[in-house]
């Protein structure tokens, strides 16, 4: 029932307390309010699979290198590392988040040229 609207306004909240605390506060997700990153205040992004939907470069317009991608897939991750890799930190890693360890763990960095 929330709008788009009232999702930048609970975000205006959460980041003028957070920066009256003096941290920083990140976007997770939603491309759609990328854009309105002054607007509403944010420092950063958290970003999943914008590689594997081909949204990285929604988020880099508004977040610059203030980015952090998570990618859960080798398509995903093939993506965002050839046209983020050298720009924004980028991890891949298994879906489940299991412990390092576990059979199913997996966690890997885009390679650096």
């Amino acid at each position: 029932m929330l709008k788009a609207e009232d999702a930048k306004a609970f975000l205006r909240l959460l980041a003028t307390h957070a920066h009256e605390k003096n941290l920083a506060i990140g976007q997770k997700n939603t491309p759609e309010l990328a854009a309105a990153r002054n607007e509403v205040g944010v420092d950063f992004a958290v970003v999943e699979e914008c590689g594997q939907y081909d949204e990285c470069g929604r988020y880099a317009t508004a977040f610059g290198d203030n980015m952090i991608v998570i990618e859960y897939t080798d398509r995903g991750m093939k993506k965002a590392c050839q046209g983020w890799g050298n720009k924004v930190s980028i991890v891949h890693r298994d879906l489940r988040l299991v412990s390092d360890g576990a059979k199913d763990y997996h966690d890997e960095v885009c390679a650096r040229s």
